[in-house]
């Protein structure tokens, strides 16, 4: 049984930037952060949408929760966070 080797981060990029047309390229693919104030005008709502979303997609297949996220959204009251505190 053959082990994973595991990569460093700059090993990936080179394999990624020479995959896309070379760093730069790369780059121009990747989002940009979000500023402090971006991220603090996020609803709350959202984060814990988006943080479900990932802990459905870590036990299920990504495409189902994809596919039945509207469903998740309606059974948890849109991740409004004061209902959600209360749901047993």
């Amino acid at each position: 049984r053959r082990g994973y080797i595991v990569r460093r981060f700059d090993d990936i990029f080179a394999i990624a930037a020479a995959r896309q047309g070379g760093p730069e390229a790369l780059g121009a693919l990747l989002p940009s952060p979000l500023s402090a104030q971006e991220l603090a005008d996020i609803p709350e709502d959202r984060w814990l949408s988006t943080r479900s979303r990932g802990v459905f997609q870590a036990g299920f297949n990504w495409k189902v929760v994809e596919a039945k996220w509207q469903g998740f959204e309606a059974a948890f009251d849109g991740f409004d966070v004061g209902r959600c505190a209360f749901m047993r």
